[in-house]
């Protein structure tokens, strides 16, 4: 059986975060040849990009509010598979900070740890960062 790897990279819809999670998932992808690697991204961003990505087997582009609650955040995931080996996370979902600021990526990523089991494991992707006071600019190690 293949390796099914999720990165839920449910972030701002900024060109960079898209950039920054297909950097993960070619890495991903590189360290485990024959994995099959996809990717979650907000559906505001840019996610033809990663169709121009080899290394992913798929995209799923998850249209919900960032800035605002979003109460229909667990139906938005009903077209993403639960079967997979891993799910990673961007980091900044566990900085309560963000989630404070962008309700809608917290209620994405309370739907996401309900709609996602995994057979081994959830973790996270991305530089260890020491967070200002503001909880939003960062200084990476």
């Amino acid at each position: 059986m293949t390796d099914r790897l999720l990165v839920d990279f449910f972030h701002a819809q900024q060109l960079g975060h898209a950039v920054e999670a297909l950097q993960h998932c070619v890495g991903h992808a590189a360290a485990l040849p024959g994995r099959e690697v996809s990717v979650l991204l907000d559906a505001t961003t840019p996610t033809e990009l990663a169709t121009w990505c080899p290394a992913l087997s798929a995209v799923f582009p998850v249209d919900g509010p960032f800035l605002e609650a979003d109460p229909a955040a667990a139906q938005r995931l009903a077209a993403v598979p639960r079967d997979w080996d891993w799910v990673v996370d961007d980091t900044r979902r566990h900085q309560p900070s963000r989630l404070d600021v962008f309700p809608g990526m917290r209620d994405h990523h309370a739907a996401s740890d309900a709609h996602l089991p995994t057979r081994r494991g959830r973790s996270v992707v991305g530089a260890e960062a020491i967070w200002s006071i503001d909880g939003v600019h960062a200084a990476y190690a």
